[in-house]
């Protein structure tokens, strides 16, 4: 083995619990995990030596905040968690995606991301809008009695349809035509203008 007849090695008395924690924390300390594992291999590391976020951290030489993130992750829906297991999400779309609010929608955006290969900035995107939810339509103020009296009164009178805005005593008065005479008889009817037969 490489032309060595002899290797330093350190060895040491170590309780079976202290064993599972150190192949736990070498474990997770290999370059080829993907974030899913990661996070799987930590709460794991987590559960079974019955350690904070701070002391895990600690061990495998991480920060709280990326430890605590990394565990988040596992707060996706499965068919999330499996396009970042094949790549198709980078950890960066899945703290965004993590923004939303519901799992389907969680589900939703991740599938948009890996369908069109968004980058991380599209995919802020996409989820800002995906968060929205529609805007309600917004109901007229219901109208008092004398707009729709008059505007009926109107209508009768002069045999066209008549739109009365209304709001707060003031508003528009609005008389449809549909021909110069029409428009004559109005005037005619307002005294502003005579027709001659």
């Amino acid at each position: 083995m490489a032309g060595l007849t002899e290797a330093p090695v350190v060895v040491k008395d170590v309780t079976d619990e202290q064993a599972m924690e150190l192949a736990l924390v070498e474990n997770l300390q290999r370059e080829d995990l993907d974030p899913v594992e990661e996070a799987l291999g930590i709460r794991e590391l987590m559960t079974r030596c019955d350690l904070t976020q701070e002391q895990a951290a600690r061990k495998l030489g991480k920060s709280r905040s990326a430890l605590a993130n990394s565990l988040r992750l596992l707060n996706l829906p499965e068919t999330v968690l499996e396009l970042l297991k094949g790549g198709f999400l980078t950890t960066g779309h899945a703290k965004v995606v993590l923004g939303l609010p519901t799992p389907e929608l969680q589900e939703q955006a991740a599938q948009i991301i890996a369908d069109h290969e968004l980058n991380v900035r599209q995919a802020e995107a996409l989820c800002k809008k995906l968060a929205k939810p529609p805007k309600e339509p917004v109901e007229p103020a219901p109208r008092g009695t004398l707009p729709v009296e008059v505007e009926e009164s109107l209508k009768q009178a002069l045999g066209s349809e008549v739109n009365v805005a209304y709001h707060d005593g003031k508003g528009k008065l609005t008389v449809h035509f549909y021909s110069d005479e029409q428009l004559k008889a109005f005037a005619n009817l307002l005294g502003q203008y005579q027709v001659e037969d």
